[in-house]
């Protein structure tokens, strides 16, 4: 950001919908700062934020790459790709 400081949050609203900005103005502040969120998305089943978790971790085992047909490499002059 370029003025971090000045960071108020960011509400991404549904496309499909006109917000009432009278209920924009005072309903959204309120949400962000209850929720303690910066950002926030206005969707029919309510108001959702982001969220990273855990995955569960997967079989480790490396499948071989078999390609069949053309195939297309970008990026051939980088050193990870001299295998190819």
């Amino acid at each position: 950001l370029e003025h971090p400081g000045t960071w108020g949050g960011l509400i991404d609203l549904p496309g499909d919908a006109a917000p009432d900005r009278g209920l924009l103005r005072t309903w959204l502040p309120r949400a962000l700062t209850l929720t303690g969120e910066d950002q926030l998305a206005v969707r029919r089943a309510g108001l959702l934020a982001c969220r990273l978790t855990h995955a569960p971790v997967r079989d480790t085992a490396v499948t071989p790459w078999q390609p069949s047909g053309t195939v297309l490499i970008t990026g051939a002059d980088h050193p990870t790709a001299a295998p190819l």
